[in-house]
């Protein structure tokens, strides 16, 4: 962990990066379903190619892996099946990303687009995140200056060419620290070809893996939870600053559905935490244990959703949207 803030500061001299390079073909990850291989966008996410010309986006979702898409195609991914009721959607989801690094995105890159709904995805792994993202001298700086910025939105050309030389400098170490097979994919598309897992924790020294849903449910995580409320506070101002609305989605781990493990310490704090806050809580648990097959929700033991896992999670916070729970042009339709 000492280590982890002189990562950031050996970045491009004075830019953090807060996605990944922009329109380039990018390798993900492979939990059985195939592998996860797609074209990024103007600003290094995972969103078709025009979302951020639009003046009239509806909804951002930020998150981590889970809001990313791994590790099914990109037409199964919970954004692109909330994209079929409402397209005019941007994604902000990157592996690795806790609440302090969502928290950032959502400065960065969503205020500047002001969307009607900011939908911020919770896995409970983000309570480990966050401890290590505090440590880190750039991103704290987010939670304690209001007014601090990057201006990264309007920096692509210097992030690409940091993200361009980190995979340069360090794509041997890469495939070593994630027992990645990456001849055929560097062959294919050179240096065009990019490993997120491993970039992610070079850059920001987080893990961008579901990590231990039990160890997440069992860690002393007072201040987690403390920390975390106190960024929902900050969001939600933010995103009120300009008449938006945010909703705090709970992503259910597979603990809690395949082995019954019923309504986890974690929902309670979260549940808890929203109330407190006043920010309306999509707690996906329900939809989960209400399928025949909760085994075909998650395509193996790495923790991710399958394409069904997150169909069921897209089609039910779709419906919540449209069924005018929350306020806004996201919920009259298209």
């Amino acid at each position: 962990d000492d280590q982890k803030p002189e990562k950031m500061r050996s970045g491009i001299d004075n830019v953090v990066p807060l996605g990944n390079p922009s329109d380039s073909l990018l390798y993900y990850c492979n939990e059985g379903a195939g592998d996860l291989i797609y074209r990024s966008d103007e600003h290094g996410f995972h969103n078709p190619k025009g979302q951020w010309n639009r003046d009239d986006v509806d909804i951002i979702a930020i998150g981590d892996s889970y809001v990313q898409g791994a590790c099914v195609s990109t037409k199964d991914n919970v954004v692109e099946w909330i994209r079929r009721d409402f397209p005019h959607v941007i994604n902000l989801g990157s592996g690795g990303n806790g609440p302090l690094l969502m928290y950032a995105g959502l400065r960065e890159y969503g205020a500047p687009m002001r969307p009607d709904t900011v939908l911020w995805f919770f896995y409970q792994n983000d309570l480990i995140d966050i401890k290590d993202e505090i440590g880190n001298e750039i991103l704290i700086r987010y939670l304690e200056d209001s007014e601090f910025t990057q201006n990264l939105i309007d920096r692509q050309q210097n992030i690409d060419e940091f993200l361009k030389r980190k995979i340069d400098n360090t794509l041997e170490n890469v495939s070593m620290l994630w027992n990645v097979r990456i001849g055929n994919i560097v062959s294919q598309a050179a240096k065009d070809t990019f490993l997120l897992r491993g970039l992610r924790h070079l850059i920001y020294g987080s893990s961008p893996d579901a990590g231990s849903d039990k160890k997440a449910g069992t860690m002393r995580t007072d201040s987690s939870y403390h920390l975390l409320s106190h960024l929902l506070v900050k969001a939600n101002s933010l995103v009120e600053s300009w008449e938006g609305n945010m909703v705090v989605v709970f992503l259910p781990d597979r603990w809690s559905i395949t082995e019954e493990g019923g309504e986890s310490v974690v929902l309670d704090n979260i549940k808890r935490i929203t109330q407190d806050v006043d920010i309306p809580l999509i707690d996906l648990t329900q939809a989960f244990l209400s399928e025949p097959n909760r085994g075909a929700l998650f395509p193996s033991n790495e923790g991710h959703y399958s394409a069904r896992g997150y169909h069921v999670a897209g089609r039910e916070i779709s419906a919540w949207l449209q069924s005018g729970t929350a306020n806004g042009r996201a919920n009259e339709g298209n």
